[in-house]
C-alpha cells in the first residue's frame, strides 16, 4: 500500500532537486504531472476501479467550465545544521492556467527566517538551536482564478555537522493491485535517495495466503496468484537501503479474487408485462451484464453474432443478481445470458433461460358480458349436482363455464377471467399476496378491490353510502340524499364524494373511476359461488349485502326539474347474497365498489 505522503514527496523530490539546481546555475525543465507509480496515466471507462464511472463514463474530452486547482509542492524534507541557511525549493503547477502567487509561512518549531516569503524557492535561516527539533514551513499557490493549493515541508535540524551528512531514502511499493487466481502478478517498487543512491531492495510478504516471490532482491518481483475461496488480500513490504546504510519501508496490498465463473440457477419467470430473470450471486462478481433476443443465441453464442439476432438488447453494469425485462403488448419468446465481470476479469456466459411473454390490459368496456358461473346442475329438490341432467337443459350446459378448452390470459374460477393488478397499475401474478384492482379480460373494466371491513381506510369494505349525484344528467333531476352512510370520508358519505376521493388517490394509477351500470355490476356476480356471490380470490372482503350502481330506476327519471316525486326517487342494486338485481331508495345505506373503463350501456 503506498503511503499517500510518501508518493507525493517521491514527485515533490523530483521537483525539488530541479528547482534546487536551478538555484544553484543548473537548468530544470517542467515534468507532466504523474500517477502514484511515476507513469502518466490515462482512465478506463471500461475499467469499475478507474475513476471513471463504469456504467456512465464520462467522455474527457467534453468542455468543462469548472477551474482546475493548482498543485504546490514544497519540495523534499531536509536534514541541515542548526544556524545554517538552506534552500526551500518550491513550485506550482496549474493544469488550466498560471500561477498568480506563492506564499511561505512557518507552521511549527522555533522561530526561523523566512528570507523571500513571496518567491517560488526562497532561502531560510535557521535558529541557533541547542538540542535537535523539527521546523515545519507551508507553501500556499494560487492560481490565475483564485484556486490555491498548499504543501508542507519538514526541516530536521542538528547541532552536531557528523549527523547531516545523509538524507533518509524514500521507498514506494506501488499501487494496490486486483487480480485473479493464476495471474501472474509484477511487483513495481522503486527508491529514491535524494543524496545517494539505493543500495538494495528487500521484498517480503507480511499477510495473506503465503506465495513465492521470484527476484524478491528487485525492485520489480513477481509471483503467481495463488488460489483462494472467493476472495483473500496478500500484503507485501519492501525495504530500502541506501549508500550510507539508512532505509525505509513501504507496503502494498493485492487483493486476490478466485476467476470469474458464469452465474448459475439463472431463472426467468414471466408474469403480464414483465419477465423477472434471477441468479445466484457470484464471488467476488462487481456487476453483470445481461444479453437477451428474441431468438436463441444457440449452443456456442458468440458475442460478436449477437447483434444480428432478432430484437437483440443488453443491459451492462447490474449490480444485483435480478433483473426486471418489461415485455411488450404482445406474445413472444425471449432469451437470456447472464456473464459476471470484476475489473477486466469477464466470466463465459451462463446457460441460456427463455421465456414466453404474457399480455398485459387494457381497459376499456368491451361490451361483452361474463357467464353466469354457474358449472353444475340442480334437479327439482338439489343442487350442485356435477353431471349434466339432460332431461332438464340448463345453464350449465351452455357458455364459457362449461368449455373445458376454455383459454385465459389470466385466471378466475369457472368462465371469469381475472388478472390481479398493483397498486401502480401494473399487471401481476395470481399467485401475488397484495393487489389493489381486479381486471376483467372478457368486459375489459378494471374494478376496485374492497380493504378489511373494520379499517380506517376510505375503501373499507363495511363503508356505506347514500345514492347521491349532482349532476342533473345522471341523477334525472332528482340528486339523490347527500348525507345519511356511514364511511372514513371527512365529508358526506355518499357516492359522488367517495368517487371524487378514489380518484384523487390515483388508485391503481387512474383517474376515471366510477360507479358502474347495473349491467356491469352484474358482470361479476359469480352464481357458482357461496355467499357472497363472487370470487373471492380476486374480491376478498366482499360484503354479504346489496352495493349501488349507476342505473336509476326508469319511473324515477324525469324530463325536467319541475317534477318532484320523492317516494319515487329510486336507483337499481346488486345484492351479493343471492346475485338478484334490486330496486332500493337513494336513502338506503349501500356498499359500493368503483369501475374503471369506458361505460357501458345499462
Amino acid at each position: 500500500m503506498i503511503k499517500q505522503q510518501q508518493s507525493r514527496l517521491k514527485l515533490l523530490a523530483s521537483a525539488g532537486l530541479l528547482a534546487l539546481l536551478a538555484g544553484c546555475g543548473g537548468e530544470a525543465s517542467s515534468a507532466s504531472p504523474l500517477d502514484n507509480s511515476g507513469t502518466p496515466t490515462t482512465p478506463d471507462p471500461t475499467d469499475p476501479t478507474d475513476p471513471v464511472d463504469p456504467v456512465d463514463p464520462v467522455d474527457p474530452t467534453t468542455p468543462t467550465d469548472t477551474n482546475a486547482s493548482p498543485v504546490a509542492n514544497a519540495g523534499q524534507d531536509q536534514r541541515a545544521l542548526a544556524g545554517t541557511t538552506v534552500h526551500l525549493p518550491g513550485s506550482g503547477q496549474d493544469a488550466d492556467g498560471s500561477i498568480a502567487s506563492y506564499e511561505w509561512t512557518q507552521v511549527d518549531g522555533t522561530n526561523a527566517i523566512i528570507n523571500n516569503t513571496t518567491a517560488a524557492t526562497t532561502t531560510v535561516t535557521l535558529p541557533s538551536v541547542t538540542t535537535s527539533e523539527v521546523l515545519s514551513f507551508s507553501l500556499t499557490v494560487t492560481d490565475n482564478q483564485g484556486a490555491s493549493d498548499t504543501d508542507s515541508v519538514d526541516l530536521t535540524l542538528f547541532v552536531d555537522a557528523s549527523t547531516v551528512d545523509n538524507s533518509v531514502p524514500l521507498a514506494n511499493a506501488g499501487v494496490d493491485q486486483v487480480v485473479s487466481t493464476g495471474d501472474s502478478v509484477l511487483l513495481s517498487g522503486s527508491g529514491d535517495d535524494l543524496d545517494g543512491v539505493i543500495e538494495s531492495y528487500a521484498w517480503t510478504q507480511t499477510d495473506g495466503v503465503s506465495v513465492t516471490l521470484t527476484d524478491a532482491n528487485t525492485s520489480m518481483p513477481s509471483f503467481t496468484a495463488p488460489t483462494v475461496n472467493g476472495q483473500a488480500t496478500l500484503t507485501f513490504a519492501l525495504k530500502v537501503t541506501d549508500d550510507k546504510g539508512a532505509t525505509a519501508s513501504d507496503d502494498v496490498d493485492v487483493e486476490v479474487f478466485s476467476p470469474m465463473t458464469p452465474p448459475e440457477n439463472v431463472q426467468a419467470e414471466s408474469a403480464p408485462d414483465v419477465i423477472t430473470l434471477t441468479w445466484n450471486p457470484v464471488a467476488g462478481a462487481e456487476s453483470y451484464t445481461i444479453y437477451y433476443a428474441e431468438e436463441s443465441f444457440g449452443d456456442n453464442p458468440d458475442e460478436d453474432d449477437f447483434p444480428s439476432r432478432l430484437g437483440f438488447a443488453s443491459v451492462i453494469g447490474r449490480t444485483l443478481a435480478n433483473f426486471e425485462f418489461d415485455t411488450p403488448a404482445r406474445i413472444a419468446d425471449f432469451y437470456f445470458l447472464v456473464t459476471a465481470k470484476r475489473a477486466g476479469d469477464v466470466s463465459g456466459f451462463s446457460d441460456e433461460v427463455s421465456a414466453t411473454s404474457k399480455v398485459g390490459y387494457v381497459v376499456g368496456a368491451t361490451g361483452r358480458l361474463n357467464d353466469t358461473g354457474l358449472d353444475t346442475f340442480a334437479n327439482e329438490s338439489v343442487g350442485g349436482i356435477q353431471l349434466p341432467i339432460d332431461a332438464f337443459p340448463q345453464d350449465a350446459n351452455y357458455g364459457r363455464d362449461q368449455d373445458s378448452s376454455l383459454e385465459k390470459i389470466g385466471a378466475g374460477r369457472a368462465g371469469f377471467d381475472f388478472i390481479k393488478v398493483d397498486s401502480r397499475g401494473r399487471s401481476t401474478s395470481e399467485a401475488a399476496l397484495t393487489w389493489d384492482c381486479v381486471f376483467d379480460n372478457q368486459t375489459g373494466l378494471l374494478w376496485e378491490v374492497k380493504e378489511a371491513a373494520g379499517t380506517t381506510s376510505i375503501q373499507a369494505a363495511d363503508s356505506t353510502f347514500t345514492w347521491y349525484f349532482s349532476d342533473d344528467s345522471i341523477s334525472g333531476f332528482r340528486p339523490g340524499t347527500e348525507s345519511g352512510g356511514i364511511c372514513n370520508l371527512s365529508s358526506d358519505c355518499n357516492t359522488e364524494t367517495y368517487i371524487f376521493a378514489i380518484n384523487k388517490l390515483e388508485l391503481c394509477g387512474r383517474t376515471d373511476w366510477r360507479l358502474p351500470t347495473v349491467v356491469e355490476l352484474k358482470s361479476i356476480v359469480d352464481h357458482g359461488s357461496d355467499t357472497p356471490m363472487i370470487d373471492e380470490d380476486y374480491f376478498p372482503n366482499t360484503e354479504i349485502g346489496a352495493f349501488w350502481s349507476l342505473s336509476v330506476v326508469v319511473n324515477s327519471r324525469i324530463n325536467d326539474s319541475s317534477h318532484n316525486i320523492p317516494d319515487d326517487d329510486f336507483a337499481w342494486s346488486v345484492e351479493f347474497y343471492d346475485g338478484l338485481i334490486k330496486k332500493q331508495a337513494r336513502a338506503s345505506r349501500l356498499f359500493m365498489r368503483l369501475v374503471s373503463g369506458g361505460s357501458s350501456d345499462d
